[in-house]
């Protein structure tokens, strides 16, 4: 009987043994699938966050790059007024103004007078090589040197001309009371005359 008891109960102590090693065993396995399970979360939302990411920026690419093969955008058209400029027709009652004609004016020399009027300065202040000639209509005035050498100038009104060479001078003109003749630094007084030329004599000068 004693050899039974004690068999059972050697029994007894593996069975507990066996049973506190069971649960060691569990409690070391237990830590370990505690630990690998956040691994294996964690893996999975990297791999969340990467498809995300590529489908983020597939949407990018398709956005920029191939939004204008599908959308394309409307071309402007550009709108070109185009005003025609008519000349505008003078009235048909209007009068016609006709071109003004200029006055022509004959570079020929006047006729000479059958009788010359004379001048000779009673005070000449320079030397009596030059005939100064300014007219008051416009004419042709020539002027004959003593060589014989004829000048002709044609004047406008108001403008005055310069003639040199060697005295006594023949001015020809189209009248003296429209000329205004200056001789050896004074003007030439010719009075109240109709006529067309005079000659003018030079004189020493004091």
């Amino acid at each position: 009987m004693q050899g039974e008891a004690l068999a059972s109960e050697a029994d007894k102590k593996s069975k507990t043994t066996r049973a506190e090693e069971r649960l060691e065993e569990k409690k070391e396995i237990a830590p370990v699938k505690k630990v690998t399970k956040p691994l294996s979360e964690k893996t999975s939302s990297k791999k969340k966050i990467i498809l995300l990411l590529v489908i983020v920026a597939a949407v990018i690419f398709y956005v920029v790059n191939l939004r204008p093969l599908f959308f394309p955008e409307p071309i402007k058209e550009e709108v070109v007024i185009i005003q025609e400029v008519v000349p505008e027709a003078p009235p048909a009652n209007a009068p016609v103004k006709p071109a003004p004609v200029a006055a022509v004016t004959s570079t020929d020399c006047p006729t000479a007078d059958i009788s010359t009027m004379n001048y000779k300065p009673d005070a000449p202040k320079k030397a009596g090589d030059m005939v100064y000639l300014q007219s008051k209509t416009a004419q042709t005035v020539c002027v004959v040197d003593a060589t014989g050498k004829t000048q002709n100038k044609l004047l406008e009104p108001g403008v005055g001309a310069s003639v040199y060479g060697k005295p006594p001078f023949k001015v020809l003109t189209g009248g003296l009371n429209q000329v205004d003749l200056y001789y050896q630094g004074a003007k030439v007084r010719t009075g109240n005359t109709s006529s067309k030329t005079i000659i003018l004599e030079p004189a020493d000068i004091v």
